[in-house]
Order: structure tokens, then C-alpha cells, then sequence
């Protein structure tokens, strides 16, 4: 079995481009694939969602509601709206959403609640989720997540 070390890898397994830098890879039938632990990095991944300082996309919330094996109709229940409006925001794909501040600040702290994160790091997310200037920031382009597959620890288990 082929093995090595690849400097940056594009993975969208989960809806979105993540880039994985110095990861390691195994030959599987031929193909190179990051042989990591991708438990891990769906972990890693929510709690950098939940910090992101700009709205979620469609595709992010998609991936929140999927780790959590929530359907449309259950996940909208834990923010008052409909599976109707929970699709509509999935629809969104890779562009933003258009949800107010408060609406931002529950995703974040759904995340940091089902992961059972401490308190005051609960504290501090909610303080720290005041996004500036919603309509300015739809403009912006989004960027790949990037974590060092060495550096998370992410190694195949």
C-alpha cells in the first residue's frame, strides 16, 4: 500500500472546499485519498463554523444539520421556522445566508450546545458572533477552510 504526504489537498466530501495541508495520503485502487480521521475533522470543522466571523452558507448549515442527523423539519423546530424555510436556506449552496444577527448567533450556539462545549466558551461564542455588516459581507468571496491535517492531529486512527 502506496503512502505520502501531500502538501495541500482540495476535499469537499462535506458540501464545501476544505483544504487539508501536509495530509497524508494512502493509493486506494488507484486513487490517492487522505488517510485521516475524519471524525476528527467534522469535530473540528463545527467548532470553526461556530467561530466564523461571517453568516453561515447554505452548505455549512447543510453539513450542521446532517452531523447531527437532523431532518429539515427537526432542525427548523430549534429555530421557530418551518423545513420549508430550512430548505431554502440549504438552497443557498455556497453563498451566504440571509438571516439576521440573532438568527446567526443560534446556529453557532446549537453547534456549541450539541457538542457539549463548557460554559464559558458557550459565553464567549455568543459575545464574540456580532457580525458588523451583513449586506457589506455578501459581497465578499468565500474562502476555503485550511487546517494542517499535522498540526489537528488528524492522522487515521
Amino acid at each position: 500500500m502506496k503512502q505520502k504526504i501531500q502538501k495541500a489537498f482540495e476535499y469537499k466530501g462535506f458540501g464545501f472546499p476544505i483544504i487539508l495541508m501536509n495530509v497524508p495520503m494512502i493509493e486506494v485502487m488507484g486513487v490517492w485519498t487522505p488517510h485521516i480521521n475524519y471524525n476528527k475533522l467534522q469535530k473540528i470543522l463545527l467548532l470553526t463554523l461556530a467561530h466564523k466571523p461571517i453568516p453561515l452558507t447554505g452548505n455549512e448549515l447543510r453539513f450542521i444539520r446532517k452531523y447531527f442527523e437532523l431532518s429539515m423539519e427537526e432542525f427548523g423546530k430549534f429555530f421557530g421556522v418551518t423545513h420549508a424555510a430550512v430548505s431554502k436556506w440549504e438552497k443557498k449552496k455556497n453563498r451566504l445566508l440571509n438571516t439576521d444577527i440573532n438568527t446567526e448567533r443560534c446556529f453557532r450556539l446549537f453547534i456549541m450546545d450539541h457538542l457539549k462545549v463548557r460554559d464559558e466558551d458557550f459565553r464567549r461564542i455568543y459575545k464574540e458572533v456580532i457580525i458588523q455588516d451583513i449586506a457589506e459581507l455578501k459581497k465578499l468571496d468565500i474562502e476555503p477552510f485550511t487546517f494542517d491535517a499535522k498540526k489537528e492531529d488528524l492522522m487515521a486512527i
